[in-house]
Formats: structure tokens, C-alpha cells, sequence
């Protein structure tokens, strides 16, 4: 019990200095993916509350957000308690550092035994710091995954505990962590990552070795009885997805997209990347700590690691206590490098035809916490067998030797969670100050009493943004969550929806061009009640349109008055005639719109149609014979940028990196490295890989003519 508090005062001691770094300039985090998750969490339990999300251009279905609401309704508490959103953000963080260091060592003691504390603790720290966790889970600031990484050591040791002893007190606490923590399993990914480990281990107490029918009877029944429980204890989250999710899931990923995806994805995860833990895009080719993740030095020491690992995994797979851990570690490698040799062929056959594999879509961001989890106490396994290799002075030293150049070089690749580096680039934190402007802004609507939609331009067709605010803003559009009444800001990756954005984008953008009768046709259907311009927006690096060049537009009409202006913020109030939104007629042109080109009647000159498109297409036939006429819409819709993407001031940025030049010794390895890549690739990924090089080339010739020096024979290459 004394070992187990002092080390718990050891992970606090670490948790609460790391969370000092990360918050010494007291600001909040946040952009990326997830935008602002602890901003307002009063004002995201009531939109959690509901599978119907009315927040978010017309209203869309997302049942998985009501998986937050247990966690939510806490953070609730905090909030309307008075504390800030730093210091929210603050007690997360530093809760999940804890119980993630902490419930490893638990459970890496729980198989060393009461003298393998100090082993235990070098498992609780490498879970918390390996190069996974690092990239994975904190700098690409996934949020289910702060929670997932704290919960599954504690989960698993009450797992172990119910399938050993059947105690149900083991069964109940991971029951109601469960409940707690339902936000984890808003990634479904993360959900087959947690039954999975479950899974694995039960089969292991049960093959590992085969110990007869009692036992596995045993086993069994407390594996489906709990998995039953768990079920039913999620009833009220489960139930809703699945009746509504699939369908969903479907719309925003085809089944050919799902395997674009895994196939693009897999050339990040080959075996050598996925067994060390790194993610080649953010370390190597963004560079977001900058080039010394290309250096030698930091390219060998995960290898340093991951040899540890493997001698851990070679020892755990001669004893029966550990030889769940090697399996765990061999099983999950294979699943995380997803496509990638060897065997890719079998796990895109599986993601073509199993809606669970579908919706991965990247599978080592979700099943690669299964290896460091397991690696965390294979570490540990490898160290003390390295430390007790051979008997001679000089291999003790050597032994001794490699473990301090292995401490230090661990410490040193995860010095961005040191240094508090970790969030944003190394250079660029994300840090995030909502302007007092937005908070002025909503409270003026809401204070007119005019309730209705609020659209906000410029319009982007994706769901990310770019906000010139004082310490920058970069991730998910985050008006729906700044604004109390619903707001049509972004794209959703819904066709249906999408395309009604598309509309607007270039309605807004020929403006000059639209009728008042037209814009005000569509804003109305929309239930558009104001508009927002954000003059703060960097609209150049997203192609999207001139927030200046929109309010010059939108002043010269007349059906839109300028009522209010906060800073960058510019409030217009449409005035339209409100139509009934429902019409009895007796005819009207036909118009077959499927999923997509909902907005083109809005486009259509306005001459008093009625335009009428059936609701099924049994009724398709009917609607036709009755109508007085035809209205052909076109079958896609692409929308080029408002401008180009690529400036003469940032281009060499936004083209790939290059290592070597031609006069490198390295060069042609380089070239013979290239053309492997286009072996066997997919024709739809060596597009891209094509482009990639061709930007390469450009870099080279760009260097070339600023005057390096090469030979005649490199240049060349370039005739």
C-alpha cells in the first residue's frame, strides 16, 4: 500500500508540472478537429442532449453526441459553479496524465509483483510519454482519446478481475466507468479497441493454454454476461446509433471512399512507422516540432525503443504471465498498419464488406493505442531482461549503458510535452482567445428577439476555418457553439446538406449577378433571420471569398440591412415577405433532384414556379404525368476556389519537403525509393503520389536556379 501512495504522489508530482507548462500563459487550447471542446460546456450539453442536431445549418442527425452527455453534465456543473474554461481544460488534462500513468503502473505491478515497483512506474511513465501518445492522442488533440488513454488500464484491471474471480463489484465499477466515460466510444473505432483487448484476454484465460471445457464454459458465461451488461448499461447511447447511424455513416462514407481512405492512409502506417509508434505525416513531412524529428539522431531513437519492446515481447511470449501481452502487441500491430504490407489485401477485402471497418477509416489512430498499451509493460519487461544479460562486468556496463542512452533518448523525442510544445506547432501553439466581439454579438441577437437562422459568411464548404483572432484560430468552424441561435457556417459531409452550402457559396459569390426575389426565395426555405460577416476570417490560404469584397456586395441590396457592428463582425437583418412553407397546388414543374442540386430551383429565373420533385420514387411517375413542365438540373457541382491557393510568398511552403538534392550521394536512392512507391499503388493513389513528386521537382529546380552548386549531370536531369 506505501509503494502504491508514493508512487501515486510521484504520477500527481508529474501530471501537475506537466499541466504548469502547458498552462503558464493561462490560456485555453483548442482548433483542430475537435475546435473548442471545453469552451462553454453549459452551452454543449444542450446541444448534446439531442440526436437531432438543430444547431448546425438546417439540422441533421448525430446520435453519437449523446454519448457526452454523462461527462458533459459534470463539466456543466463546473462551469455554472464559475470556473473558467482554462482551468476546466486544466483539471482534464491533468486528470487523464494521472490516471493514465497511475492505472498503468497498477496494472504493470498487478503482473511484476510487490518487488517490481520501480518497473511498474517505468511503465506507467512510457504509457504516458511514448511517441504514440505523444502524436496520436495529444498533439492531434483527439479528445475521445484523452479519456480512453486514462480509463482502459483501470478498465482492464477490472476486466481481469471479473473473468478470474467473478466478483461482481470488479464488474460494476467497469461498468460504471463505462457510463461515465461514454464519450470514448463517440469514436466508433475506439469502441472495437476496448472489445477487442476485452475479447483477446478472455480467450486467452481460456487457449493460453487450453485448460479444459470447465473452463472455458467458465470464461464464456462471464464474457457474454458482462458483454451483455455493458449493452444494456448503454442502452440509451447504443440504441440510437444503431438504428439511425448506419444510415448516417453511409451518406457522409461510401464504402469506395472508406477503402480511398485506409489505401492513401496506409503508406503512414508500414510496418516500420507503426511498430515504432510515429505518424510520418506530423513528425516528418509537417514538421509541427520542427526538422529535428529528420535529424539521425531522432530517427534511431524509437528504434532504441522499439528493440526494448521486442526483447520484451520475445520474453513475454516464453512465459504464460505475459504471454497475453505479446499477443495483444502482435495482434494489434497487424490491425493499426491497416493496408500496408503484409497481408493489406485481407484488410481491404474487410473494410469493402464490414460496416465496423468501413467506419475506422484510419486504423492506426484507433487501434494503435492497443500496441502502446501493451508495449508499456513489454518495456518494462525488456529492460530488466537487458539489465540481467550476461554475467561479465563488461556486459553489466554495456547493459547498464544502453538503458541511461535509452532514459535519456526517451526523454529527449518527447520533449514537446515537456517544454509545452505538444498543442499546435512548435512555434505556433494553439492557443485560443475568443474575441469579445462574439459574445457582444450573440447577446445583441438574442436580445432582439427575432428568432431564426444565422448565416455566416464567407461560407465554407468543408467544416474548417481560419480566424485571424489575437492568437489565431485554425480547426472545426465553431460558430454553432459561439452562437445561441442555429447557424449555417460550414459544410457537414452530408451530400443532401452539403450541396444546399454549395448553393449559397455561389449564390453569394455571383451575388451581383442573383435576382432579390431569388436570394430571398432561398434564405426563407432556410429560415435565414440574419446574416454574420466575419472581416476576421483569413479567407486567402482556404480559397474562400473576400469577406470585403462579400460587404460590398451585400450592402447594394436591398433586401438585407446592416444593423449592428462589432469589431470584425458585421450583423445584417434580412427583409423578405415569409412564405408559407407549405402550398396547396394543382400543378407545377416536375423536378428530379435525388440527393444532390437541391438549391438549383432557388437558381431557376423566378416566374411564380411551383416546383414539385417526389418524395420516393414510386411517386416519381405520378408527380411527372401531372406536372406542367420539366426542370433538368445538373448532375454535379464543383466549386473552384474563389482565387488560387498557392502565392509566390508561401509557395515554397505549401509544396513537399526535399532532404536531398541532386548533388546528394543520396539522391538516386531517393529516385529508386520513388519509383517503388508507385509499384502496385492503386491507380487513384499514384495520382497523387505523382503530384507529390512532381513537387519535389519543382522544389529542386527552384534551388537550382537561386544558384546551388551541383554538377552538369544533375542538371541534366531537368532537360
Amino acid at each position: 500500500m506505501k509503494k502504491n501512495l508514493l508512487a501515486g504522489v510521484f504520477f500527481l508530482t508529474i501530471s501537475v508540472l506537466v499541466v504548469s507548462i502547458w498552462f503558464k500563459d493561462g490560456l485555453l487550447y483548442g482548433g483542430g478537429d475537435v475546435g473548442l471542446p471545453e469552451y462553454n460546456p453549459a452551452r454543449i450539453l444542450e446541444i448534446l442532449k439531442f440526436i437531432w442536431w438543430d444547431v448546425s445549418a438546417t439540422g441533421f442527425l448525430r446520435p453519437s453526441g449523446v454519448t457526452g452527455i454523462p461527462l458533459y453534465s459534470t463539466l456543466a456543473i463546473f462551469d455554472n459553479l464559475g470556473l473558467s474554461y482554462v482551468s476546466i481544460q486544466t483539471l482534464i488534462f491533468g486528470a487523464a496524465l494521472f490516471f493514465a500513468g497511475f492505472g498503468m503502473y497498477l496494472l504493470a505491478k498487478s503482473y511484476f509483483g510487490e518487488k517490481g515497483s520501480v518497473l511498474a512506474i517505468v511503465s506507467g511513465v512510457f504509457y504516458v510519454f511514448n511517441a504514440f501518445s505523444m502524436v496520436q492522442i495529444w498533439h492531434r488533440f483527439v479528445r475521445p482519446g484523452f479519456y480512453l488513454i486514462a480509463i482502459l488500464p483501470l478498465l482492464f484491471i477490472l476486466w481481469r478481475v471479473w473473468i478470474k474471480k467473478g466478483t461482481y463489484w470488479s464488474l460494476f465499477v467497469f461498468l460504471l466507468i463505462n457510463f461515465f466515460f461514454s464519450f470514448v466510444f463517440s469514436t466508433l473505432g475506439y469502441v472495437m479497441a476496448l472489445w477487442i483487448l476485452l475479447t483477446l484476454y478472455a480467450a486467452s484465460k481460456t487457449f493460453i493454454p487450453w485448460k479444459g471445457i470447465a473452463t472455458f464454459k467458465s470464461v464464456s458465461g462471464k464474457f457474454i454476461k458482462g458483454l451483455i451488461l455493458w449493452l444494456i448499461t448503454g442502452f440509451w447511447w447504443i440504441y440510437p446509433f444503431s438504428t439511425s447511424g448506419p444510415a448516417l455513416l453511409s451518406k457522409q462514407h461510401t464504402v469506395y471512399e472508406s477503402v480511398i481512405n485506409v489505401l492513401s492512409l496506409s503508406t503512414q502506417s508500414i510496418i516500420p512507422y507503426s511498430i515504432a509508434g510515429l505518424n510520418p505525416f506530423y513528425l516528418f513531412e509537417e514538421a509541427d516540432f520542427g526538422i529535428i524529428y529528420s535529424t539521425p539522431l531522432f530517427l534511431i531513437i524509437p528504434y532504441i525503443v522499439t528493440i526494448t519492446v521486442f526483447v520484451g515481447l520475445l520474453v513475454s511470449l516464453r512465459k504464460r504471465r505475459f504471454a497475453f501481452l505479446g499477443l495483444l502487441f502482435t495482434i494489434s500491430l497487424f490491425i493499426a498498419k491497416g493496408a500496408a504490407a503484409p497481408f493489406g489485401n485481407l484488410f481491404t477485402w474487410l473494410f469493402e464488406k464490414s460496416f465496423f471497418f468501413g467506419v475506422i477509416r484510419s486504423p492506426f489512430e484507433k487501434l494503435g493505442l492497443l500496441m502502446a498499451f501493451s508495449s508499456a509493460i513489454l518495456f518494462s519487461i525488456g529492460i530488466r531482461k537487458i539489465l540481467t544479460f550476461g554475467k561479465k562486468k563488461t556486459l553489466k556496463a554495456m547493459s547498464v549503458g544502453f538503458v541511461l542512452m535509452l532514459i535519456f533518448g526517451f526523454g529527449t523525442y518527447t520533449w514537446p510535452m515537456w517544454k509545452g510544445k505538444i498543442f499546435g506547432k512548435f512555434d505556433n501553439p494553439a492557443y485560443i482567445e475568443v474575441p469579445q466581439s462574439y459574445k457582444d454579438a450573440d447577446k445583441y441577437l438574442v436580445e432582439r428577439e427575432k428568432t431564426g437562422r444565422i448565416l455566416h459568411l464567407p461560407l465554407t464548404e468543408g467544416d474548417g476555418i481560419i480566424y485571424n483572432w489575437q492568437y489565431g484560430y485554425h480547426g472545426a468552424e465553431p460558430s454553432d457553439l459561439l452562437f445561441t441561435y442555429p447557424s449555417i457556417a460550414h459544410g457537414l459531409g452530408l451530400n443532401s446538406l452539403d450541396d444546399i452550402i454549395k448553393g449559397l457559396i455561389l449564390m453569394f459569390r455571383q451575388i451581383d449577378g442573383i435576382n432579390d426575389t431569388n436570394l430571398a426565395r432561398l434564405l426563407n426555405a432556410l429560415n435565414v433571420q440574419y446574416i454574420v460577416l466575419h472581416k476576421d476570417v483569413d479567407w486567402v490560404p482556404g480559397g474562400w471569398d473576400s469577406p470585403e469584397r462579400l460587404e460590398k456586395s451585400i450592402d447594394t441590396r436591398s433586401i438585407f440591412s446592416k444593423v449592428k457592428v462589432f469589431d470584425d463582425l458585421v450583423i445584417y437583418e434580412v427583409n423578405y415577405e415569409k412564405r408559407d412553407k407549405i402550398l396547396l397546388v394543382s400543378s407545377g414543374e416536375y423536378i428530379g433532384i435525388g440527393e444532390n442540386n437541391l438549391f438549383w430551383p432557388w437558381m431557376a429565373p423566378d416566374k411564380g414556379n411551383v416546383f414539385l420533385s417526389p418524395i420516393v420514387q414510386a411517386d416519381s411517375t405520378f408527380v411527372a404525368e401531372n406536372s406542367s413542365g420539366f426542370l433538368l438540373t445538373p448532375q454535379t457541382v464543383i466549386i473552384t476556389p474563389a482565387r488560387q491557393l498557392a502565392f509566390k510568398e508561401s509557395v515554397r511552403a505549401e509544396l513537399p519537403y526535399v532532404r536531398f538534392l541532386p548533388n546528394s550521394p543520396f539522391y538516386n536512392l531517393i529516385r529508386i525509393k520513388e519509383g517503388l512507391e508507385l509499384v502496385k499503388q492503386p491507380i487513384q493513389r499514384s495520382f497523387w503520389t505523382r503530384l507529390t513528386f512532381a513537387g519535389k521537382r519543382l522544389i529542386e529546380m527552384k534551388d537550382l536556379a537561386e544558384g546551388v552548386s551541383i554538377s552538369a549531370n544533375s542538371i541534366s536531369r531537368y532537360k
